[in-house]
């Protein structure tokens, strides 16, 4: 792939910046009035300004291109306070954080919503994206959909039912009481306008790193079932969705094909000509996507994200057993039991680190 200078990409993203400007995030179903988005929080979503922090240890990263691995490695960081391991039926124990976060650094959480069964819509991938402006790296932190926690004034449920109790505002505030760490903006879409995306923007080559069969109605299908295999590989709307909504592998396996996608994407969006298509990309964004980042936003992360799209100065990292221990309810539903001291020492490497 052809990357173009820091400099002419930097005047694409403010031109994007600019499309975002004038298409001010509405709805992310544009069918439904404003008065009832289609995730919306029922609660103000608030935050608290951070202290500045004290320089860290510099993060190691990993090039955009290559795949998740498949163990995420140990952090050799010491954690600051003692949380439990797993444990059950008590409820998880609030986080409370006692470091403050890297300067210049912004968290985005990422959601994509399934929004199958009607009125209730339910978070199916979830990461936490960390932006340092300072060091210009990136990193992402990906948690399963299916991890069992407590939801802050409602009880114990998988994290995915969140957004059916308050939208992204109750995604966040799970977050932060069961993992120790807050985005300060959130970007939510759904399968069906993620898949809008994608086909307006054209085909994605996304960077497989492990071979997915399984039974599809698409034209790429041989004898009735779709075929990956290692390697960058070009998808359009319909193969990514199906490669981003396929169960095989348990929630290990998604997690590493949502990461692979998002990258994609990423790469994708940042190849777009995007003063070419200004008035395309602000009716694309408006229709598409629900999100709480300003303009201003876009226009200070314009250099990190040139530095990671040229550098590839991205770490992926995802709670696996380690932090989400398999376990079966008493009722025989499958869940995965957050282990918060395991999460935090992963949340620390993630995220306190620049």
């Amino acid at each position: 792939m052809n990357r173009q200078t820091p400099s002419s990409w930097m005047w694409a993203c403010l031109a994007l910046a600019a499309a975002m400007l004038a298409c001010s995030f509405e709805d992310i179903n544009p069918e439904k009035s404003a008065a009832s988005p289609i995730i919306a929080a029922s609660e103000t979503v608030t935050f608290t300004p951070e202290p500045a922090a004290s320089a860290t240890a510099s993060l190691t990263v990993v090039p955009s291109d290559t795949p998740i691995p498949t163990e995420i490695p140990t952090s050799t960081i010491t954690p600051t306070q003692v949380l439990p391991g797993v444990r059950f039926p008590e409820t998880p124990i609030p986080v409370m954080r006692e470091m403050v976060y890297p300067e210049s650094q912004t968290r985005i959480m990422l959601v994509i919503v399934d929004n199958s069964t009607p009125n209730s819509p339910r978070a199916d991938s979830i990461h936490l994206i960390g932006l340092n402006t300072l060091h210009e790296t990136a990193s992402i932190l990906s948690i399963p959909s299916s991890l069992y926690v407590n939801i802050p004034n409602v009880g114990m449920e998988r994290i995915y039912s969140s957004l059916i109790f308050g939208g992204p505002g109750k995604l966040l505030d799970t977050i932060e009481y069961n993992l120790g760490i807050r985005a300060n903006r959130f970007i939510a879409v759904d399968f069906e306008h993620f898949g809008q995306l994608v086909d307006n923007l054209g085909p994605i080559n996304v960077p497989v790193g492990a071979q997915l069969s399984s039974p599809c109605n698409l034209p790429v299908a041989v004898s009735g079932r779709c075929n990956v295999f290692p390697g960058l590989i070009q998808m359009d709307k319909d193969l990514t969705l199906w490669y981003l909504r396929e169960r095989s592998g348990g929630e290990k396996d998604r997690i590493r094909r949502s990461q692979e996608v998002l990258l994609a994407f990423f790469n994708r969006l940042m190849d777009t000509q995007a003063p070419a298509r200004l008035g395309e990309l602000s009716t694309l964004f408006r229709e598409n996507m629900e999100t709480d980042i300003t303009v201003e936003d876009v226009v200070n992360l314009t250099p990190v994200s040139v530095a990671v799209y040229t550098n590839g100065r991205i770490r992926r990292t995802a709670m696996g057993d380690t932090e989400a221990v398999p376990f079966n309810l008493p009722d025989g539903q499958n869940v995965l039991l957050l282990d918060q001291n395991a999460a935090w020492n992963l949340t620390q490497q993630s995220f306190f680190q620049p």
